[in-house]
């Protein structure tokens, strides 16, 4: 091994170390990790931190923003309840049947979608915490089911990289699609049998946010009205079919899906409607000020005709 291999890996086992021990913000490390191979010549600035110019991450970025306000809807708030209220009777149920969903998704949507794996992503991250069925033994699961169809007759994408790839290794093997899909089936039940044993032995990582919000998930309030959800689901949907349409108009789609934010963002900042209610930092000092106004008035009125002793 080099000496740069041998760096690059000891950078990478300090960086799942300092995420384990859980002392800093879940991003910090991998900054730290970039940073470090920079310091070591390992790499440049420039390759370190050019995966954040990558199209997949913003279009990943403004989808978790649209996923930000869609949490405030109708939807979710049901789609919290529901998977409480299943979480409570039988939290390995609820969790088999999560996979399978994602994997029978993956079946329409294909292998390697990547607008499939980020809008499950995007949908799990709103699970409540339950000790029944933590979300941290979820999500992980989940994102690999994204890549798992169970009915294996949306396998073009796995099929071409596999003809591609013996090509190009000089391999000119007439590769059968039907065995091909059959392959790939038995992969998925391998991965589904995996999930299954797996269950037990997955984290279980409580965070206290979410355990105050498990403990008024039957309790919770759509905090949106009609009109702020209407806009909220057609941003979502658009952005949606933005991600699924990328491969087939480009960078349009990476476009179409922050679009659908610039349309949250406009409706919550510049017209009448608005997704948030929570002040500004302008509006809470503006209503400190009117309060102090008038504690002033009411203290000074009550000492008119009265003498004040400064001793």
């Amino acid at each position: 091994m080099t000496l740069p291999m041998i760096i690059a890996l000891a950078v990478t086992v300090l960086m799942i170390i300092l995420i384990m021990v859980d002392k800093l913000p879940f991003g910090a490390p991998p900054l730290l990790a970039l940073l470090l191979l920079v310091v070591f010549g390992v790499t440049d600035i420039k390759t370190a931190f050019g995966g954040f110019a990558n199209p997949t991450i913003v279009m990943l970025a403004s989808f978790m923003a649209i996923i930000a306000a869609l949490q405030k809807t109708s939807f979710i708030v049901k789609f919290k309840q529901t998977m409480f209220n299943m979480a409570s009777k039988g939290g390995f149920k609820a969790y088999v049947l999560l996979i399978l969903i994602v994997m029978l998704g993956c079946s329409l949507f294909g292998t390697g979608s990547t607008a499939y794996y980020v809008l499950v992503i995007g949908l799990l991250s709103t699970l409540p915490y339950s000790k029944q069925l933590p979300p941290s033994r979820v999500l992980m699961p989940a994102g690999f089911a994204a890549n798992h169809p169970l009915l294996p007759f949306n396998t073009a994408l796995q099929y071409g990289i596999v003809i591609a790839v013996l090509e190009s290794a000089g391999v000119a093997a007439n590769v059968n699609l039907v065995k091909f899909s059959l392959v790939n089936l038995c992969l998925s039940i391998g991965f589904l049998v995996w999930c299954i044993l797996a269950y037990k032995i997955l984290p279980d990582h409580p965070i206290a946010e979410a355990k105050e919000e498990a403990l008024h998930a039957g309790e919770q309030k759509v905090a949106l009205t009609k009109n702020q959800e209407l806009i909220t689901y057609f941003s979502f949907v658009l952005a949606v079919v933005g991600m699924i349409l990328q491969s087939k108009i480009g960078d349009a789609g990476y476009a179409i899906t922050g679009l659908a934010v610039g349309i949250i963002g406009f409706f919550n900042h510049f017209a009448a409607i608005k997704l948030n209610t929570d002040p500004t930092p302008l509006e809470v000092e503006m209503r400190l000020y009117e309060d102090n106004i008038s504690k002033t008035l009411i203290a000074n009125d009550g000492r008119k005709e009265s003498k004040i002793d400064i001793t």
